[in-house]
């Protein structure tokens, strides 16, 4: 699956990357640097790495020391990161993540480390033996939508069913949630 990961990531940021541009046009334009919000999250075997947003949020000096959860209706969130949100676009520079090996397209979301807390130990190990994935069986059945603990049965199922046709469902899926959600 890592070759359809390169092929995929490299594929979305070559047809994407005008999209791309725009936004960090915009986001420069109207919120100020940076561009990106960049940060640490684990990955598989525990590692951690530095996953990249767009910025859609204010950009507070002091925000990147406090982890604090968003809701909804944020006032930190930008008029622009309220659009990106909506239309997931704010996710489009993890398909650098996925290029450099980072993440997969196809995998449990990854989690800071101070969000180890909301797991039991073999649960956090059992999600850190795939990478974390842009989107997943989670994503596909409700997102936001549906509990912790069934978001964590949709990762922990993942993992135990993961092929090439549950990843390909997975992509295929996603895809036509992404189209319907947009119009």
């Amino acid at each position: 699956m890592r070759y359809l990961d390169i092929l995929i990531s490299l594929l979305a940021l070559v047809i994407l990357s005008p999209v791309m541009f725009i936004i960090s046009l915009i986001i420069f334009f109207t919120d100020g640097r940076p561009v990106l919000f960049k940060q640490q999250r684990v990955g598989l075997n525990m590692e951690e790495f530095t996953i990249l947003k767009f910025r859609t949020m204010k950009n507070e000096k002091n925000h990147a020391s406090k982890i604090e959860f968003t809701k909804k209706n944020d006032p930190r969130i930008t008029f622009i990161g309220r659009i990106l949100r909506k239309y997931s676009l704010d996710e489009l520079p993890q398909f650098l993540n996925v290029f450099y090996g980072d993440m997969s397209i196809v995998g449990p979301r990854p989690d800071t480390p101070q969000q180890k807390v909301n797991y039991d130990n073999a649960t956090w190990q059992a999600r850190h033996r795939v990478k974390p994935g842009i989107t997943g069986l989670a994503q596909i059945n409700g997102r936001s939508n549906i509990t912790p603990e069934k978001r964590i049965n949709y990762e922990l199922e993942w993992i135990e069913r993961k092929s090439l046709t549950l990843y390909l469902s997975v992509i295929w899926k996603t895809f036509f949630i992404k189209a319907k959600d947009s119009f």
